[in-house]
This record gives C-alpha cells, sequence and structure tokens, in this order.
C-alpha cells in the first residue's frame, strides 16, 4: 500500500483491503443508516446511490425497522 503513489491506487488498495471493526464497534448514539454511512464514505460508496444501498442491506438483513 505504501509504494502506491495517486490517490487511484490508495482507493483500489483500501477497496481491497476491507475494514473488519472491532466487536461492538458502531456508534450507539448513531442510527443504523449513519453507521452504514460511515462505513459507505470509507469505501467511497457515491453519494447517489449510498442511500439506496443502504436501505437495501438492511432490508437483506432484516434491520430496516432499526433504519433511522
Amino acid at each position: 500500500m505504501f509504494l502506491r503513489k495517486t490517490r487511484v491506487e490508495y482507493e483500489s488498495v483500501n477497496h481491497s483491503a476491507g475494514v473488519l471493526p472491532e466487536p461492538d464497534s458502531y456508534y450507539d448514539n448513531l442510527t443504523a443508516r449513519q453507521n452504514l454511512r460511515i462505513y459507505a464514505k470509507l469505501y467511497y460508496i457515491d453519494e447517489k446511490i449510498r442511500e439506496k444501498r443502504i436501505v437495501d442491506l438492511l432490508e437483506l438483513v432484516g434491520l430496516s425497522r432499526a433504519i433511522d
């Protein structure tokens, strides 16, 4: 990763590296939507599709009632 020079290359490495949060690493003062927005931004998910993907993901795992 440190050999990469451009932002595009950094984003490429960031996408392939992944994120493994520690147990209970969500922010309990934020909603499910707000927590997922943080990770969406870390992965450079485009704003235009970010909210739909968050809703779809929460529906997929049965947590759509906890979105806000």
